[in-house]
């Protein structure tokens, strides 16, 4: 009777403990990362350059084709502020997959933007994106990479 007495709470602090210490199930952390995706596309659309560093980890890294990776909250930021004058009419993120592992989760989309760049007339952009997450010791989800990869306008639409 004693030690199922104790067994039985040995399992309660566990439980207790894992819960306190931010632990969830992966639909959790899915959920979780979802709505970092939508946060993200949200700040795209506000074109809040804040908005979008402060959802990458302090050592988060952006990569696009054609230009250096970008490391870190300020690098990110710095680049995306010196997008003003660009007006972001549109912004959607869609998730295809996340796959989450301990602490990691990796998730894949698509995203499809309709953006006015300075001067210029709004044109439709979209492609693929990769992002792979990383959850703090607080618990909050923040990108540790995310990597774009622009794909083909639609309907006959030049990029210039």
């Amino acid at each position: 009777m004693k030690r199922a007495w104790i067994l039985a709470a040995a399992v309660l602090m566990a439980t207790t403990f894992s819960r306190a210490s931010g632990a969830d199930t992966a639909s959790d952390a899915e959920a979780a990362i979802e709505a970092g995706s939508q946060r993200y596309a949200g700040f795209l659309r506000a074109m809040d350059s804040q908005g979008l560093a402060d959802l990458y980890d302090e050592a988060g890294e952006l990569r696009n084709p054609g230009m250096e990776t970008l490391k870190g909250r300020e690098a990110i930021r710095g680049f995306l502020a010196s997008l003003k004058g660009a007006r972001v009419e549109s912004s959607t993120m869609t998730t295809e997959a996340i796959e989450v592992s301990g602490n990691l989760g990796v998730q894949w989309g698509t995203y499809v933007q309709r953006v006015a760049p300075p001067g210029q007339p709004a044109q439709d952009f979209r492609g693929r994106y990769v992002a792979q997450w990383e959850r703090q010791v607080d618990g909050r989800w923040l990108v540790k990479r995310m990597m774009a990869q622009p794909g083909p306008p639609s309907g006959g639409e030049r990029r210039e």
